[in-house]
């Protein structure tokens, strides 16, 4: 086994990781690239599995385990309503102070809110 799987491995028994959390914080001196092909290379042996699916800005990114298992399968893509649900729940605060400025109320409640 090649220094770099082993160091996966062991960064694996640690905890559950993505491709880019093993590369940030156990490989930094590796390309991204090089840390992601050495995992897919593990995965295809049976080394480790994939535990879940961590949601980023872009696409899903694989989270994985240490040991064999069983792979989570990948959930499917949200769609349009989801996604805006999702991003005002997440920007809700800023959505309505934005659309109180456009409204010509930038002192609105809930711009007064972030100036506290």
């Amino acid at each position: 086994m090649t220094p770099t799987r082993q160091r996966i491995l062991d960064a694996l028994k640690t905890g559950d990781m993505t491709v880019s959390e093993v590369h940030q914080f156990h490989l930094p001196d590796m390309a991204r690239s090089s840390v992601h092909e050495a995992i897919e290379r593990l995965h295809k042996a049976g080394e480790i599995h994939r535990s879940n699916w961590y949601r980023t800005v872009g696409p899903l990114a694989p989270v994985y385990r240490f040991g064999p298992g069983k792979d989570k399968p990948k959930p499917k893509a949200l769609s349009e309503a989801q996604r805006t649900d999702r991003y005002r729940t997440e920007h809700d605060i800023e959505v309505r102070v934005k659309r109180a400025a456009r409204e010509g109320n930038p002192l609105g409640p809930w711009f007064q809110l972030l100036q506290r």
